[in-house]
């Protein structure tokens, strides 16, 4: 894609602009679009997939009835079943000493 971007020739200033800036774009996350090593890892990398994903650990835990939230609680408590779901285990020690 860089190569393409580079290669372009714009015709009008506009297209200049939309260049370097979508030049930059894939330059500045290119470690992140690595989505061929991504796949032959078994990594999920549509967004749909991982959004569900964390609705779900989510709002299993904090969308029960008559439960109410502080955001520094809900976070820890995210934190935590993340953590619970996760491989390798987190370092959890941080959040141990949290009021509630």
């Amino acid at each position: 894609m860089l190569s393409a971007i580079a290669a372009w020739e714009p015709k009008n200033d506009e297209g200049e602009k939309l260049k370097q800036t979508e030049g930059a774009y894939f330059a500045g996350n290119a470690e992140r679009m690595r989505y061929g090593t991504f796949r032959k890892k078994g990594y999920q990398i549509a967004s749909g997939v991982i959004e569900s994903a964390c609705k779900h650990v989510v709002g299993s835990r904090l969308d029960q009835a008559g439960m109410h939230w502080r955001q520094e609680t809900a976070e820890a408590i995210v934190r935590l079943r993340a953590a619970v779901r996760s491989t390798p285990a987190t370092d959890l020690r941080p959040y141990c000493g949290m009021a509630a």
